[in-house]
């Protein structure tokens, strides 16, 4: 007859709780515990949208006259504006494009404007961003998207007190895209004098700024009672921050109390130099995406 076997001692069954205890975790550590610290996330960014142009459209169309104006002449330019749509017009895959071409009655281009004006209120944050694609058509050519003071164009003396804010601009066979504002006197004196490190800046790639292809270029307008700001980004990353303090508060509000419009545009000459012999005859911009959104507060960049 076989025997059964003696169960396990007293002693080994009740050494079996106890290692449980320190093997399983307790309801704290999955956070079931008021007592356990918590990472506190700051709330997200509502961003609302005030303009949004997907440039969806038949190709070879105008852009819309109820959202954009064409600029008509010669501004600071080899080039003369017409506002045909050969010279801006989309191109049926949802871009803008804008075009500068030599003809036999010389350089001719395009210059397009938002219909509507834009400005943060107090206590907000403005956001304006594009994506563009430059030119790549060699020296000479000067593509920009920037924002100025509509009056501007009626009274040309008022600028550069009534502000400049230039988001992108390059001359496309160097491999930078700079971000400028312009306020004060004159361009090149006073508070706002671009050649300042601290008040412009170089984003620079490996290769000419016409062959590095889309890239998403932002201005934050920040309108705050204890912070008044311009932040510059290119493809999301912080480039530049430009604050009241900075420029004073004097020529902040004669730059900054007041709406801008937004514009896309290629001058040729000018600042961006001359064009020479390797210069193409024609060059584009293509623009995939510009919107202009505001929301509350400062946000985190």
């Amino acid at each position: 007859m076989r025997r059964l076997r003696k169960p396990a001692s007293l002693a080994l069954i009740l050494l079996i709780p106890l290692v449980l205890l320190v093997l399983v975790p307790s309801p704290a550590a999955f956070g079931a515990s008021g007592h356990v610290k918590r990472r506190h996330l700051p709330p997200p960014v509502h961003w609302r949208t005030l303009f949004s142009a997907p440039f969806n459209g038949r190709a070879g169309t105008r852009l819309s006259s109820k959202a954009w104006q064409y600029s008509i002449g010669r501004q600071d330019s080899d080039a003369v504006y017409v506002p045909t749509a050969k010279f801006a017009h989309l191109d049926g895959h949802g871009n803008l494009v804008i075009t500068a071409q030599h003809l036999k009655a010389g350089w001719r281009s395009a210059q397009v404007i938002t219909a509507r004006t834009f400005m943060p209120k107090s206590g907000q944050s403005l956001r304006a961003q594009a994506k563009i694609e430059m030119p790549a058509a060699g020296a000479g050519y000067w593509p920009a998207f920037w924002a100025v003071d509509p009056k501007a164009f009626v009274v040309p003396r008022s600028e550069p007190a009534s502000g400049e804010i230039d988001i992108a601009e390059t001359t496309d066979d160097r491999p930078w895209v700079a971000q400028f504002l312009h306020c004060g006197p004159s361009k090149f004196k006073g508070p706002c004098r671009e050649p300042s490190r601290t008040i412009s800046d170089f984003h620079h790639f490996r290769y000419p700024a016409g062959r590095v292809g889309y890239h998403l270029y932002t201005m934050v307008w920040t309108n705050l009672p204890r912070k008044q700001s311009l932040t510059f980004l290119v493809d999301n990353h912080v480039q530049l921050v430009i604050t009241r303090m900075e420029i004073g508060a004097r020529y902040w509000r004669m730059a900054f109390d007041h709406p801008y419009v937004f514009l896309f545009d290629i001058a040729v000459g000018g600042w961006g130099g001359q064009p020479n012999r390797l210069s193409g005859r024609s060059g584009s911009m293509h623009v995939a995406y510009f919107s202009v959104s505001v929301t509350q507060g400062a946000p985190k960049l």
